[in-house]
C-alpha cells in the first residue's frame, strides 16, 4: 500500500508540473496575442510589405487590392522540435489606415473561425516588429516571459 502511495505522489508531481508548464506557455502567447493584435507601423507600407516578404523563403499569390491592401501567402521558415527546419505558410495581409501601416499574418491551418485572434500568428508578427522596434519586441518578450511566469 505504501508503494502505490509513492507512485500516485510521484504522477501528481509530474502531473502538476507539466499542467503549469502548459499554463505557463498560454500565458506567454496570450500575452504575445493581446500585443500584437493592434500594431501598427510609422513605416510607409510598401517599406513594411517588402520587410514582410523579405521574412519568408517563398511568396505566392500576391495580390494588391485597388484600396491597398496587399496580400500574400508567405512561406515563413522555422524550426521544428527536432531541430529541422520547415517551411510555414501564413496568410498576410497589409493595409493604412490614419496615416500608420498595420500588417497581420494569419495561420490558415487553424481550426478557429478566420476572424478569431487565435489564427493569428504572434511569432510572426513579432518578428516584424523586431525589424523595425527591436526595443520594442524585446520589452514584449520579456512581458510574455513574465506573464507566463504569473500564470503558473
Amino acid at each position: 500500500m505504501n508503494l502505490l502511495l509513492r507512485g500516485l505522489l510521484v504522477v501528481c508531481v509530474v502531473a502538476s508540473a507539466g499542467c503549469g508548464s502548459l499554463r505557463r506557455m498560454e500565458g506567454e502567447a496570450e500575452y504575445l496575442r493581446q500585443h500584437v493584435y493592434d500594431y501598427d507601423y510609422d513605416v510607409p507600407l510598401d517599406t513594411l510589405w517588402e520587410t514582410a516578404r523579405q521574412m519568408g523563403r517563398e511568396v505566392r499569390d500576391e495580390t494588391r487590392g485597388e484600396d491597398g491592401v496587399r496580400t500574400a501567402l508567405i512561406g515563413i521558415p522555422r524550426l521544428s522540435a527536432d531541430g529541422s527546419s520547415y517551411t510555414h505558410t501564413l496568410y498576410a495581409r497589409a493595409w493604412e489606415e490614419r496615416g500608420r501601416s498595420h500588417l497581420i499574418f494569419v495561420d490558415l491551418r487553424s481550426r478557429e473561425e478566420p476572424s478569431d485572434i487565435l489564427r493569428r500568428d504572434a511569432d510572426a508578427e513579432l518578428e516584424l516588429i523586431s525589424r523595425f522596434e527591436p526595443d520594442e519586441a524585446k520589452r514584449i518578450r520579456e512581458g510574455a516571459k513574465k506573464a507566463g511566469q504569473r500564470a503558473r
